[in-house]
Formats: structure tokens, C-alpha cells, sequence
């Protein structure tokens, strides 16, 4: 039970949620677009330059990104400690 606990695992256990998230959810994608359009010029319409999203806003895109990466990283390590559990136990 106390392999369960050891740091690599923890750390390989979130790398693979990162790649959940970033990889499988196809959000690297829309990420690296977001990040490139940040350095482009405001675009001009005919009632003049359109406002950037706000900083607030975007802190809240990226809070939505890392609720979601913590909470299925808690949500996989306690389902794969139940079927150790259930394993060990049969």
C-alpha cells in the first residue's frame, strides 16, 4: 500500500492527467491558438478596434483548466486505490 503513496507515481498520475486535458480534450489546440492570438493586433471593424477579453476572464478560463485537471487527478487516484484495494483483497 505504501507504493501507492511514492512521488513518481504521483508525478507520472499527473502527468497523464495533463495529457488528458491537454492531449485527448484536443485543449492544447485551443490553447496554443489562444496564446498565439494574443500577439496579434486588435482587429479593426467599422466601429473602431474591438476590445481585448479581459485578464479576469481569462483567469477564469484558466481556473476552469485546473479545477478540472485536479479534480479527475483526485477522481483517478481514488478509483485506481479502490480496485487496488479490491484486488488485494480477493
Amino acid at each position: 500500500m505504501t507504493q501507492a503513496l511514492s512521488p513518481l507515481r504521483f508525478l507520472l498520475a499527473l502527468i497523464q492527467r495533463i495529457w488528458h486535458l491537454f492531449g485527448t480534450m484536443n485543449m492544447l489546440a485551443l490553447t496554443a491558438a489562444t496564446v498565439v492570438a494574443m500577439f496579434f493586433p486588435p482587429v479593426m471593424d467599422s466601429s473602431g478596434e474591438r476590445p481585448r477579453i479581459a485578464v479576469p476572464v481569462q483567469l477564469q478560463f484558466a481556473l476552469i483548466m485546473l479545477a478540472h485537471l485536479l479534480t479527475f487527478f483526485v477522481a483517478w487516484r481514488r478509483a485506481a486505490h479502490s480496485l487496488s484495494i479490491a484486488v488485494y483483497r480477493r
